[in-house]
């Protein structure tokens, strides 16, 4: 049997919101700490993939042979 989940919508979307939101900071956190770290290897790729002059070099080579 189903029971119906008797609440206001605002009353819904708010302990929704409570949950996903702590859900998402506790898994996200330990994430950005250790990807946004300066010192990390995925720091710095991102930097040398955002730049670019990376790019350019890469769609030449991408799009050489057309």
């Amino acid at each position: 049997m189903i029971k119906k989940y008797k609440v206001t919508k605002d009353e819904f979307w708010k302990l929704d919101r409570e949950i996903i939101v702590g859900s998402l900071d506790e898994f996200l956190t330990p994430l950005r700490e250790k990807f946004f770290d300066t010192k990390s290897d995925y720091y710095r790729l991102l930097n040398t993939m955002t730049k670019t002059p990376f790019f350019k070099n890469l769609t030449d080579l991408a799009y050489k042979d057309l």
